[in-house]
């Protein structure tokens, strides 16, 4: 995916509505993810549980984490810190394509961790 993101940068040009901007955005956003859920620990004891939290994600024109914090607790504190564990275990996020990289740098990413969609890529 990485490569992908690659083949795009500098390509990159928004029409007057943007559209072509949403949707880099839409696929920084899944490999964000994937690099970041990679480090997600999913515990045993809670499989089947349906937990969904939410975490800012706020990088700098290297892609160094810079700050992190919980925008939506799933109401288990194991849970959201294991989230919280995987975004500092990844330390730094490939740059997202000039199209969308200033809006990134200042207005951060959000990802979502959802636990049944975790328990299905274990």
């Amino acid at each position: 995916m990485v490569s992908a993101l690659k083949e795009i940068q500098g390509e990159v040009k928004e029409d007057k509505e943007g559209s072509a901007g949403v949707e880099i955005e839409e696929f920084y956003q899944g490999i964000v993810e994937s690099k970041i859920k990679a480090n997600f620990r999913y515990p045993n004891f809670k499989f089947g549980k349906l937990l969904i939290c939410f975490i800012s994600i706020k990088i700098n024109e290297r892609g160094e984490i810079l700050e992190y914090h919980l925008k939506k607790s799933s109401g288990d504190e194991v849970y959201d810190s294991l989230a919280l564990r995987a975004i500092l275990d990844t330390k730094v996020l490939p740059l997202p394509p000039p199209g969308i990289r200033e809006k990134i740098l200042r207005e951060g990413i959000e990802i979502e961790f959802n636990s049944q969609e975790l328990e299905g890529s274990k």
